[in-house]
């Protein structure tokens, strides 16, 4: 997601559900300093302190509540697929209001739309929804959201066994493409990996 980061190194970015702060740690390593996290485990809060000082207990929602303007990413890693619907929603409107115009919001999730999607999604018995890449596209527009834009979570080429995956991973998603295309005539977004990546801006 390295294209979908602010260019000021100052852009104040916050990682909902941020773990053990693996995120923040690679944001540090950018260059990124006006970093914050929340989550609501202690023992992962406590591990994501040994990386970025500025990490707090507490549910993301509450926290977002009545911060408005304030922030110019938002990263929500495997973290919607934890909530209940309503909640979804909740989580999305709070961090459309706690960003800035233009601020951005990132989310990874499981893919509901993938051929293998399901053994990630009934995988975790803590998974209250599936989503669709469109299914997504869809809800983050109802409250407000513009440009938004799905990305496949595939191999990244970074040692010659990753390449040859990355290869044969190609070869595997033709077939995919060419069976939607034969079965519903295409896909809006023809994303096929078991979990997928989606940005989306505030106006």
């Amino acid at each position: 997601m390295k294209d979908l980061l602010p260019e000021n190194k100052n852009a104040a970015i916050l990682d909902v559900g941020c773990g053990g702060g693996k995120c923040l740690a690679w944001l540090a390593t950018k260059g990124y300093v006006n970093l914050r996290g929340v989550d609501l485990s202690p023992e992962q809060v406590a591990v994501a302190k040994q990386a970025v000082s500025n990490v707090i207990i507490g549910d993301g929602i509450e926290f977002l509540t009545d911060r408005k303007n304030e922030f110019d990413l938002i990263i929500a890693l495997d973290v919607i697929e934890h909530l209940t619907k309503e909640e979804v929603f909740e989580l999305l409107y709070r961090c459309h209001e706690a960003l800035r115009p233009g601020g951005r919001l990132i989310m990874q999730t499981p893919n509901a739309a993938a051929p293998m999607g399901p053994s990630i999604q009934f995988g975790d018995f803590t998974h209250e929804v599936g989503l669709t890449p469109s299914c997504l596209e869809n809800l983050v527009r109802v409250v407000g959201f513009t440009d938004y834009r799905a990305r496949e979570c595939g191999p990244a080429p970074v040692a010659i066994p990753a390449v040859l995956r990355l290869v044969l991973w190609r070869l595997i998603r033709c077939i995919f493409l060419l069976y939607d295309l034969i079965e519903v005539g295409g896909s809006r977004h023809p994303i096929y990996t078991r979990v997928f990546l989606a940005m989306a801006v505030r106006k």
